[in-house]
């Protein structure tokens, strides 16, 4: 049986808690009502996909856990006949891994740092139109987001030189 598809969500499965915020909040700038879901790890990502699809999945290629390439293959393994829009952000970019990437059918290999315009671009193509679109593009800092972990987090740690 089939997972069933959401048109109204995107899941972004990133390592990285800032990287996975602002991801969100370019989607968010775009579709305004869409509902995001952010895990940061692999084993979190399948569960989400198994409980339903998303319209769209964001993952990070170096992911802990079962990094964004098995996260990938594992769900066109369970479901190779549904369409789920996917894009991969890596630091891997050389040749045979790009290549390697092929078969797991992505709307994008993206590399790190990923140019939030190019992004926003691809996104506005690929998420539904009829959620509602935004044109203000995010404009959080590394600051701004430390600040909100922070106030959100008591007696957490969260320096702006913190780069972790």
């Amino acid at each position: 049986m089939p997972i069933p598809v959401s048109a109204s969500f995107v899941l972004i499965a990133f390592s990285d808690s800032w990287r996975a915020d602002q991801l969100g909040q370019l989607v968010a700038s775009l579709r305004p009502r869409l509902r995001i879901l952010k895990v940061h790890d692999g084993y979190a990502a399948l569960a989400a996909c198994k409980r339903e699809l998303p319209r769209l999945l964001i993952v990070d290629g170096e992911l802990d856990g079962p990094d964004g390439r098995a996260v990938l293959r594992e769900l066109r393994r369970r479901a190779p006949r549904q369409q789920l829009a996917c894009i991969l952000i890596s630091e891997r970019m050389d040749r045979a891994s790009v290549r390697a990437a092929i078969p797991l059918g992505l709307a994008a290999y993206l590399g790190k740092p990923c140019d939030l315009e190019g992004l926003s671009r691809r996104l506005d193509r690929l998420l539904p139109p009829s959620v509602g679109r935004a044109t203000q593009a995010p404009t959080d800092t590394l600051a701004a987001f430390l600040e909100r972990m922070r106030q959100s987090n008591p007696g957490a740690p969260l320096l702006e030189s913190v780069q972790v």
